[in-house]
């Protein structure tokens, strides 16, 4: 967490690096204003407790698509103003925004911008003490880029890419040059079209730095067009969740069970999928088979989102207790509930194991075929010669025949290691036995930079890569 640069008011962040996003809580005068508040409202809460603060209000900038908002919840505790922006019929009671109408928000002047673009129903706000102004902008204007428009079908990605286009440029007519933005998306999010570069956070730095205020309009469309790569299967989920009437996380710990009875479950139920969430190195020297791997050294529900239903019983797999509840934390996010057990330190006599390596291992092998599962925008940017390319979501559908030649060795590969795993665990799902290249890929590829290598789509760093105008 981290405070903004204003005077006089504070604005605290709140980070999700795992899924790219970050929440606000603006402070003044014992009051707090809250903003696009992710489901863990704990986190919320303790800031609240340890400073004796009254939350005033609860803001959200869009009716979310990737993840399950604490918002409502969060609002409902403390019986505070809950605000969404007109749109979607709720099934619950909400304040919908009205264009520079002031909300009630304790010592601060709160008001609404509308800014459709990233969704239909969308609004920045303008939250001043004097002087300072803070603009939460949520999915619109980013630091260095702006929020995708294909969220609610690709049939709309471009009259809402033209709306984005306007709304951004009627945020610099509505506010303040000297107004500081805080942004809900852009730090890692598939919420970002592109990449969104960062910079200095200033309205009036943006409006230099970033290009979507050097575009023509149709130069914006296109670009934003074509940045749209392919965002979580989970995503059109949550929307109808966070209309529906979204609670807050359950991190009640999961029942503890020895390994062998954990087998024992997964048996008598077929739905319930095992998901080992240890270091690579416990993970590759012995796990439970048909297990699938993300370790909580990276994002582990956006990759576990792609590639299971959010209704999916699970079973964690883990060394110790805080990584059982890290895991959970992370899952309950965007709606993985079902949690029904939970192993820690497993022993069991039915383990496999998997064989991991290195680029320079990749060197001397015979007869290897390299498979890339990053991104295609990353594939894009830079790959292996003669290497075969499957993003890691289409593995569990892939046809597998016609990419892996018989005989030959599937060597995986993604940028540092993290999705490889993923890979490898939903490979041996399929029952093919694959080497897990556990190895950033610049080891591969010295030419292709940190920063692309990694790059949002990894989601597990903050590089980025500014848009060309």
């Amino acid at each position: 967490m981290d405070a903004g640069p204003c005077t006089s008011f504070e604005v605290i962040t709140l980070e999700t690096p795992a899924l790219g996003d970050r929440s606000y809580l603006a402070v003044a005068d014992g009051w707090a204003v809250a903003v696009d508040v992710q489901r863990d409202i704990d986190r919320v809460e303790r800031l609240l407790d340890a400073r004796g603060l009254r939350l005033a209000t609860v803001v959200e900038t869009h009716i979310h698509n990737d993840y399950v908002t604490g918002g409502l919840a969060l609002a409902r505790r403390h019986r505070a103003e809950y605000v969404v922006p007109a749109g979607p019929r709720l099934a619950y009671t909400a304040t919908r925004t009205e264009e520079d109408v002031l909300i009630p928000a304790g010592p601060f002047s709160l008001r609404a911008v509308d800014t459709p673009g990233h969704t239909d129903a969308h609004a920045a706000y303008s939250l001043s003490i004097g002087d300072d102004v803070a603009a939460f902008t949520g999915g619109s204007l980013l630091l260095g880029g702006a929020g995708r428009t294909d969220l609610l079908g690709s049939e709309h990605a471009e009259s809402l890419a033209r709306r984005q286009y306007w709304s951004i440029r009627r945020l610099t007519r509505l506010l303040p040059a000297e107004s500081i933005l805080y942004p809900t998306h852009g730090f890692g999010s598939f919420c970002v079209a592109g990449e969104a570069s960062g910079g200095d956070a200033h309205l009036f730095a943006q409006m230099s730095l970033n290009p979507a205020f050097h575009l023509s309009e149709d130069e914006f469309v296109e670009h934003m067009l074509g940045s749209l790569g392919a965002y979580p299967s989970y995503y059109p989920s949550m929307a109808p969740r966070n209309v529906g009437g979204p609670t807050e996380s359950d991190l009640t710990a999961p029942p503890p069970v020895d390994a062998d009875l954990l087998v024992e479950q997964v048996a008598a139920d077929d739905r319930i999928q095992i998901i080992d969430v240890r270091t690579r190195e416990a993970y590759a020297a012995a796990h439970i088979p048909a297990s699938f791997h993300v370790s909580t050294t990276g994002p582990i529900a956006t990759w576990l989102g792609w590639v299971l239903p959010i209704d999916t019983p699970l079973a964690l797999v883990a060394e110790t207790d805080d990584e059982v509840a890290l895991a959970q934390r992370e899952l309950s996010l965007i709606g993985f509930d079902d949690l029904r057990c939970a192993c820690v330190a497993p022993t069991t006599q039915t383990t496999a194991s998997t064989t991991r390596r290195t680029f320079a291992d990749l060197a001397d092998a015979d007869n290897a075929l390299v498979l890339d599962v990053r991104e295609r925008a990353e594939w894009v940017r830079g790959h292996i010669p003669g290497a075969v390319h499957v993003p890691v979501h289409e593995l569990p559908t892939a046809d597998l025949d016609s990419l892996l030649t018989p005989g030959a060795e599937a060597w995986v590969h993604c940028a540092i290691g993290h999705r490889a795993g993923l890979a490898v665990s939903l490979l041996e799902r399929r029952g093919v036995a694959a080497i897990w290249l556990d190895d950033a890929l610049t080891n591969a590829v010295p030419d292709l930079c940190d920063d692309l290598s990694c790059g949002s789509q990894c989601r597990t760093s903050t590089h980025a890569v500014p848009l060309t105008t």
